[in-house]
């Protein structure tokens, strides 16, 4: 049965002539990735540098939405930092710099850190959190959740690297405040993204693009902390366009052992072909800038479609999370997305997708192989459910 609906979404094959997966393959697909849908990302800085907060301004706000993690944090179970990321540029790669001298040739943002109390010499498992809100005010990160996990959580406000320009859908969730600070500016020289996306090269970075980026310069922090985390276990996680963003992340970072994309529907961990909800093309006239100016003649390109981004994760693991009320993902073009994407990871001798021979039904769980899947009630949420089927997976 799912072979017959394959069939029938016509996707250009993930594989070789030759049927095979390997490295010159995926480069290919992360090309394409790249030249069609994000745009190619922004190189990486010429060095980090890492300064930790005072204690006074790591606090949690007293006002701190759940009474029940403050107490945690209080009770000395975990502990709370906050850094600054200090990621120094060349204007070689970022030639943007030299319009904004007062930048002192490097950008800057805050990574807020939460650690379980550990024993000496043990290492914990970790999380690079793609945050949507301010980190204290957001419910899509279940701080006391992770931390009764073990698992430590380094987090940034998407934002704080491009703000997500112009809000033209949701004018209430503007955050002007952003609008002047991002890392774009230093790479195009000026605010072209945030008032003219058009003026951009076909290939240029997104939105998105940047926000990965700010991903992986986490993950360069998260480098430095091997006295306490298992560097070999660390995961990249998002929600929606954010969930886009931990699979883009996930696909081009491989010091990340596991990507989490939640409820990332088109452009994310999903099939365009035959999207009943949202597919490419609908991305063509989103009124933010997330994806690159080649995305509005290429969306139906007969070379591409998302589960080669998908496979550019194996044989590291992928997590897929999507819920059957969502008015944007549909489920069942994910669910096939885990079934194409898992013929890369069968052609390196592993497992790929483990799933019964049929769409799928709400409930499932699926965690027999390296691409795990959950498809829960309810609607486009990141919610504590959501982590706890991944953590279960994630930790096994």
């Amino acid at each position: 049965m799912i072979l017959n609906e394959l069939a029938q979404r016509n996707l250009p094959d993930v594989l070789t002539p030759e049927g095979e997966w390997n490295e010159q393959r995926r480069a290919e697909a992360l090309d394409l990735a790249a030249r069609t849908v994000f745009g190619h990302r922004p190189p990486p800085p010429e060095k980090m540098e890492f300064k930790e907060y005072a204690p006074a301004e790591c606090a949690f706000p007293e006002d701190y939405h759940d009474p029940d993690t403050l107490a945690y944090f209080k009770d000395g179970r975990a502990a709370h930092t906050k850094i600054r990321a200090v990621c120094h540029l060349s204007e070689a790669r970022f030639p943007g710099l030299k319009n904004f001298p007062e930048a002192g040739g490097a950008f800057e943002f805050d990574v807020y850190c939460f650690l379980p109390k550990t024993a000496p010499g043990e290492k914990l498992p970790a999380v690079a959190a793609i945050c949507g809100l301010d980190v204290f005010t957001t419910r899509a990160l279940p701080v006391k959740l992770l931390m009764e996990k073990r698992v430590a959580v380094f987090a940034f406000r998407y934002r704080h690297i491009v703000n997500d320009y112009p809000e033209r859908i949701n004018p209430d969730k503007h955050c002007p405040e952003f609008d002047n600070t991002g890392l774009d500016r230093l790479f195009f020289g000026d605010f072209r993204l945030r008032d003219n996306p058009s003026a951009r090269a076909g290939d240029d970075p997104g939105t998105i693009a940047f926000w990965s980026w700010g991903a992986s310069r986490v993950m360069d922090y998260i480098q430095t902390q091997g006295a306490r985390v298992d560097l070999s276990r660390v995961l990249v996680s998002g929600h929606s366009r954010l969930g886009k963003t931990a699979l883009l992340t996930g696909a081009l970072d491989t010091r990340f052992a596991l990507a989490y994309p939640n409820g990332s529907g088109a452009a994310g961990a999903c099939l365009s072909r035959g999207d009943r909800k949202q597919d490419l093309q609908a991305m063509t006239g989103w009124a933010s800038p997330w994806f690159c100016e080649n995305l509005k003649t290429q969306h139906n390109s007969p070379l591409y479609d998302m589960h080669f981004l998908m496979a550019c994760v194996a044989p590291r693991k992928l997590y897929i999370g999507n819920s059957d009320q969502d008015e944007y993902c549909d489920h069942d073009s994910g669910y096939l997305a885990c079934v194409a994407a898992g013929e890369a990871y069968k052609r390196m001798g592993l497992k790929g997708f483990v799933h019964p021979d049929r769409l799928p039904h709400t409930g499932d769980k699926l965690h027999d192989g390296e691409i795990g899947y959950h498809l829960r009630p309810g609607s486009h949420s990141f919610t504590a459910e959501d982590w706890t089927m991944m953590l279960e997976f994630f930790l096994k």
